[in-house]
């Protein structure tokens, strides 16, 4: 357990969200899906867009340095950009001002809770580690009950999934708020590693709102669950266990193993394809998910690929060479975001 815990961690901080879309999507709640994947995209538009790759950084670094220029960064521009991201999410995506709130509280959770645990993956501190997993555990759990057994209290349970893990991080920000007298902050690391995640960030961001637009809310809810099945192996690697294989040799063993298994994600995605092919006509369930199936299959095969690519982009981020990525998310991010006109232009 306490060799998996910190990859267990981030999963569960940065991935919640996209589990609640899959369970929405997949349990019929196809505008909620749709409402909860605009929101988290105008979230990461906005607060990933300054994210920084700030794990692997903090991973990397020998002393404290890059660690207290990445939460002096975050706490000056928490408040700015919590008001535009929930800007973005109610008057340009369209959603629900409530749920917008609860995302976003749910954002500086998940940014904050990022700092304290690669601190904490860092020093070894798995006792406080293991506080973490609780809160992001059970809140989670209660709020997918809320969400398939009794929707009336899916709203107050979001909130309370959204909150817990920033009070447990306020310890943290109370003392990283007394440094905010001496601000130093190495911009030559973090500005490039910004635009990097500026690109990622904001591709997303129109990605979402380019298929809400083409599809509508509906097909666009089926559409979103499928790209977070397919995706999640791939974006659990790079934010999860991939940069823990590079501070853990034990970790570090089972890669290989990973990899065999991941070839399982490009079968499944031909073997749904194929059924959707041959019963979509005949099936009553395939019918009416054909959206979601069929992008589901194409999906899984795509993070098949993206598996490989993370690898590739992890490497580079720990290399003794180089600290950023931007020009090769810059010129993939172009052409996701491109593809969608694309698309919709030669197929309808």
């Amino acid at each position: 357990m306490t060799l998996y815990l910190f990859p267990l961690n981030f999963a569960f901080n940065s991935f919640s969200l996209s589990l609640l879309v899959v369970m929405a999507g997949l349990s019929g709640h196809s505008s909620m899906a749709a409402d909860l994947s605009l929101s988290q995209a105008a979230m990461i538009a906005i607060f990933f867009s300054m994210s920084a790759n700030a794990r692997n950084l903090i991973l990397k670094s020998s002393d404290g340095a890059i660690e207290r220029s990445i939460v002096q960064m975050r706490l000056l521009s928490a408040p700015v950009l919590a008001v535009a991201a929930v800007f973005v999410s109610v008057y340009l995506s369209k959603v629900n001002l409530l749920i917008s709130l609860a995302i976003v509280v749910r954002q500086l959770s998940e940014w904050f809770s990022e700092i304290e645990l690669a601190r904490m993956e860092r020093t070894s501190d798995h006792k406080r580690a293991k506080v973490f997993l609780a809160v992001f555990v059970f809140p989670l759990l209660a709020i997918a009950g809320a969400l398939l057994f009794a929707p009336p209290f899916f709203l107050p349970a979001l909130y309370i999934w959204a909150g817990l893990p920033l009070l447990l991080c306020s310890g943290g920000i109370s003392r990283s708020l007394a440094t905010l007298s001496m601000i130093s902050i190495e911009w030559a690391k973090i500005l490039p590693n910004c635009g990097s995640t500026f690109i990622i960030g904001m591709t997303v961001f129109f990605f979402r709102l380019l298929i809400a637009g083409f599809a509508g809310k509906d097909v666009a809810g089926q559409l979103f669950a499928a790209f977070a099945l397919g995706s999640i192996v791939g974006s659990l690697y790079e934010r999860t266990i991939g940069p823990s294989f590079k501070v853990s040799a034990e970790l570090a063993k089972a890669s290989s193993l990973m990899f065999r298994l991941a070839w399982v994600l490009p079968a499944a995605g031909v073997g749904l394809v194929v059924m959707v092919c041959f019963l979509g006509g005949t099936n009553s369930y395939v019918a009416r998910n054909v959206y979601l199936l069929g992008a589901t299959g194409f999906s899984l095969v795509g993070g098949f690929v993206m598996l490989g690519a993370q690898t590739i982009k992890i490497n580079i981020l720990h290399s003794n060479t180089r600290d950023d990525v931007f020009m090769a998310d810059l010129l993939s991010n172009f052409a996701i975001l491109v593809s969608v006109p694309v698309t919709f232009l030669l197929f309808g």
